[in-house]
């Protein structure tokens, strides 16, 4: 009888480094995949919205149009003035009339023109300066939108706005 036994080969770990070799190329191919989906869609977005508003950049170049008295391409009113009333100067009124617009809009309102936004101040400036209003946006579509405006004034010479619906 034969002892001698025979040199076991190794193949279970060679079996083992094909197949983690495998999974590998296949985790990285998934991860370029993923990747390259991504830019694919990115640019295929980029370029949809280019063609939406193709028309309105050709005839803004050519000088065609007057964006002051049309419609954006958002069908968002574009209005001659800013409310009047409250405290701040006309450059303080429009950045809140920006804000509150678009808090209005949140809650469904088509404004009206600015000038008939009522604005009533609703606290008076504390030690620190702060004061509050109440804006009433007129919607074409719905009842008015109430909104509460705070100012602050920052150390920087600016002024913090912060808008919410009325409660």
């Amino acid at each position: 009888m034969n002892t001698e036994s025979k040199p076991k080969s190794n193949r279970t770990w060679m079996v083992v480094a094909i197949v983690a070799g495998i999974f590998l190329c296949c985790c990285c191919l998934g991860v370029g995949g993923v990747l390259a989906y991504g830019a694919y869609t990115a640019s295929t977005a980029v370029s949809d919205v280019q063609e939406e508003f193709a028309p309105f950049v050709e005839e803004f170049e050519s000088g065609e149009s007057d964006p002051s008295t049309e419609e954006t391409p958002f069908d968002l009113p574009i209005f001659g003035g800013i409310p009047q009333g409250g405290r701040g100067d006309d450059l303080l009124r429009t950045d809140t009339w920006t804000y509150v617009l678009f808090t209005a809009a949140l809650a469904g309102c088509e404004p009206t023109d600015p000038d008939a936004t009522e604005i009533e101040v609703t606290q008076q400036p504390d030690e620190n300066g702060n004061w509050s209003e109440r804006w009433v946006v007129q919607c074409l579509n719905m009842d008015p939108v109430p909104v509460i405006v705070d100012f602050a004034p920052t150390a920087q010479g600016g002024t913090d706005i912060s808008v919410r619906l009325e409660k």
